[in-house]
């Protein structure tokens, strides 16, 4: 398996009050102990990642959505299940658990 860093300059802050993916500004632990984080924007790894690790034209789409994303965007469920991928197969484990964590709170925000 290939990991992929996503250095701190680009890591991403959970936001508990958006109802939408914003892969400008997603949660990045930096320490085990969840105590720290820090705050950038990821849309630009993100979708590097995407775009040179995943097969297929849905995985070129997004990443050019992503990367030229401002603030909120949508995802379906077939973009969001290839995000999910690659957060878990392709990150460093502390920035895949941000993109999971940004999901996650974006479904509990939409079913509230």
């Amino acid at each position: 398996m290939t990991a992929v860093t996503i250095t701190r300059k680009y890591w991403i802050v959970k936001h508990k009050k958006y109802g939408k993916n914003q892969f400008q500004t997603v949660a990045g632990l930096y320490r085990i102990s969840r105590k720290e984080t820090v705050t950038g924007d990821a849309r630009e790894s993100f979708a590097d990642v995407l775009y040179t690790r995943v097969n297929g034209v849905r995985a070129k789409n997004l990443a050019l959505k992503i990367f030229n994303s401002e603030g909120n965007m949508e995802l379906d469920a077939e973009d969001e299940k290839l995000v999910r991928f690659a957060a878990v197969n392709l990150c460093v484990p502390s920035v895949g658990d941000a993109i999971i964590d940004m999901l996650d709170t974006v479904k509990e925000v939409k079913e509230e």
